[in-house]
């Protein structure tokens, strides 16, 4: 099941938990399905998935939970419950009703948190997600109540346990093929941003490493696809240095008739579809406009300027209210985000493409000026367009 929460926000993590607690008044959930809830738990706890009615709906699945564990029922619904309350350390248990009492009322096997290692265990029906294993490999560590009956098999496979859990074999069958569909890469990348915070602490990442050793062999080849969108915008590494600069961008905002809209997006390649066509920049790496705070930007106007300065123009074509993007890419050395600025406007592109006269003069003054010409060739091509329109009309009652 590859569930993809982080692409689907609220809409399909309540869907999927309604689900779940519908499911149990009737029969128990899955071990898959078991592990979707733990995947949103942790995606909500490291507030990967912002939406605060998420976590309502984990407030009703624990509750829900703690009612089954009153009737007696006992099966594949423990497997969402953590095994210790330091799972919370962060963010207090207090917040899920129902998850300190259901832990109390499990026997010590159901929420064992130790189980020694043995290679010939099977592993195919957890997650690789589920267990960590030190270094001297004697005793691992679990982090979800119910594991140690899915692991109590034996597995003639001497792999490493990561690579014979199920979603561990997936990974790596999904880094062999070209591409992926838009639905594996949303499943790839629940679990890149789920382990990101606690990489190569908690867990054994050596699905991921081989599957961004994939991607990173695939750039170099010069391909290109949906693998692209796996990779968060806050990934560290040689990788990030082979992918598209307009797919580095991690903030969008939009200006239009005197509108603003911002879009932010922490996945590779993702922001590209909102951008102008095509998606060049005009200008590239704008940064003090976007920065300022309103005081700054007043004490700039007080000052003086040319009418060669990209905020001076900018401004002016937000005043106008010329649609223009600016696209922004974060700068490790600078610790800064540089804005790329796009529009398909003409209009927008010749007035920050053109070379002014660098005579300074008070901000003010050249921000009226530019405004003013900004006008004059928004009325040009008004003009131009009704003679077009006025032409077209013509050659049809030629026509007809």
């Amino acid at each position: 099941m590859k569930t993809g929460f982080c692409a689907k926000g609220f809409a399909s993590v309540g869907k999927f938990l309604s689900e779940m607690i519908e499911k149990t008044k009737h029969e128990d959930i899955s071990s898959a399905e078991a592990l979707d809830v733990w995947k949103i738990l942790n995606l909500v706890k490291e507030n990967r998935i912002k939406d605060p009615r998420c976590a309502e709906m984990l407030k009703l699945w624990y509750e829900n939970v703690l009612a089954l564990l009153k009737k007696g029922k006992r099966v594949h619904f423990i497997e969402t419950l953590p095994a210790d309350l330091d799972f919370f350390r962060f963010w207090p248990w207090e917040a899920l009703e129902g998850v300190k009492e259901s832990l109390e009322m499990l026997s010590e096997r159901e929420k064992q948190r130790k189980i020694q290692y043995r290679p010939d265990l099977s592993f195919e029906n957890v997650s690789f997600t589920d267990v960590y294993l030190p270094d001297d490999r004697n005793e691992m560590a679990l982090y979800r109540c119910g594991l140690c009956d899915l692991l109590s098999g034996k597995s003639s496979s001497d792999g490493d346990p990561v690579f014979r859990t199920f979603d561990g074999k997936e990974i790596v069958s999904l880094s062999q093929k070209d591409d992926v569909t838009e639905y594996e890469a949303d499943w790839i990348y629940d679990y890149v941003v789920w382990l990101y915070v606690q990489y190569d602490v908690l867990f054994d990442p050596s699905a991921l490493n081989v599957w961004f050793n994939s991607v990173q062999k695939r750039l170099e080849e010069g391909k290109y696809g949906n693998f692209v969108t796996t990779v968060p915008v806050f990934y560290q590494g040689y990788l990030k240095e082979l992918l598209r600069r307009e797919d580095m961008y991690t903030t969008a905002i939009f200006y239009r008739d005197g509108k603003m809209t911002t879009i932010k997006r922490e996945r590779s390649g993702m922001l590209k579809k909102y951008l102008p066509s095509p998606s060049q920049p005009v200008i590239k790496e704008v940064y003090d406009w976007f920065a300022f705070s309103s005081k700054e930007r007043e004490e700039f106007f007080k000052g003086y300027s040319d009418l060669n300065s990209d905020t001076i123009k900018l401004e002016a074509l937000k005043i106008v209210g010329l649609p223009f993007v600016a696209a922004g890419v974060a700068s490790p050395s600078l610790g800064v985000i540089l804005y790329d600025i796009l529009s398909d406007d003409d209009t927008v592109r010749e007035i920050l493409t053109q070379k002014e006269s660098p005579k300074r003069m008070p901000a003010a003054e050249a921000l009226k000026i530019t405004i003013e010409k900004i006008m004059e060739r928004v009325a040009e091509r008004e003009i131009k367009n009704e003679l077009e329109a006025d032409l077209d009309d013509s050659w049809a009652d030629v026509i007809r």
